[in-house]
């Protein structure tokens, strides 16, 4: 599914704040703590991140924003598998 940027921005905005000194616009962190960056978003590197769902499909979640939130994408694959 795509995403727009406002629905993106949404989706981000469910992760914590990174400590500091980092920027909140820039970096956060995921469910489970891992640090991703805005700019890394579907991209597989470092700091790379996707959309996830909270309850997933297979378990009866939907793709309404309420069950979507953003993820590192290794935690997401481990997520997934």
């Amino acid at each position: 599914m795509g995403y727009d940027s406002d629905e993106l921005r949404h989706i981000w905005q469910k992760a914590a704040p990174a400590p500091s000194p980092r920027s909140p616009s820039e970096c956060r962190m995921d469910a489970f703590h891992a640090l991703i960056k805005w700019s890394k978003y579907g991209k597989r590197a470092e700091y790379g991140w996707d959309v996830d769902w909270i309850v997933p499909s297979c378990r009866g979640g939907s793709d309404s924003m309420v069950n979507l939130r953003p993820m590192h994408w290794m935690n997401s694959a481990r997520q997934n598998e």
